[in-house]
């Protein structure tokens, strides 16, 4: 799966549809640094058995994130809420130019 951040906006590949919404992120403070993803529209093309159920449990997990955290040797991203936890590592192309998502 991918997860691309842009101004507000996110959207990425959930194996095999494409999905779109928006996230707010939060560094610091008493509570730490908080998270909040809103999936708004995933397409719905045909997909190879199985990986239909995949995405609905990635995306799911995705809108139950609560906390971010980047790694600062590698630039992981960390997504984390109650249950879940994703990891993210920067696109060769954009970690090449030292940029990320």
């Amino acid at each position: 799966s991918t997860l691309v951040f842009e101004a507000g906006r996110m959207q990425g590949v959930a194996a095999c549809n494409r999905y779109v919404g928006r996230y707010g992120a939060q560094s610091g403070g008493v509570v730490g640094p908080r998270f909040d993803a809103d999936v708004e529209a995933v397409t719905e093309m045909a997909c190879v058995d199985g990986l239909n159920a995949y995405e609905d449990v990635y995306l799911d997990a995705l809108e139950a994130t609560t906390r971010w955290a980047l790694e600062e040797i590698d630039d992981r991203l960390t997504l984390t809420g109650p249950g879940v936890r994703l990891e993210f590592e920067p696109a060769p192309a954009l970690a090449e130019a030292g940029r990320t998502p």
